[in-house]
């Protein structure tokens, strides 16, 4: 499952409702944050204007890419926004890989 076009603020809150949703319905055994993500091969497309830190933190990066925006007018204004951001430190070198070519390469089965 991939969530696409749309920012990923709303993922550490989710994944904090279904902790707490399934405490009712299992047994308290429930996967958190990046094993939900793994387990269940969730990918979810980011925004630059994310909190990336917090969502990196809450959920790792195995899962998250960034699009290029390829077809609107300016396709380069997210890989140029997200270069600036790890060149400030917000996002590693190795997150900034992941987003743009492992997690998608997973996601697509390229």
């Amino acid at each position: 499952w991939a969530f696409i076009e749309v920012t990923s603020q709303w993922l550490p809150y989710v994944m904090n409702d279904l902790v707490l949703r399934s405490r009712r319905f299992t047994d308290g055994v429930f996967p958190r944050d990046a094993e939900l993500m793994e387990e269940y091969n969730l990918y979810v497309g980011c925004q630059t204007i994310d909190d990336l830190g917090y969502i990196i933190d809450r959920v790792g990066d195995d899962h998250l890419v960034i699009g290029t925006d390829y077809g609107h007018a300016e396709s380069t204004s997210e890989i140029y926004s997200l270069s600036k951001l790890r060149d400030e430190g917000k996002v590693s070198e190795e997150s900034t890989r992941k987003f743009l070519y492992d997690n998608p390469k997973r996601l697509y089965a390229l």
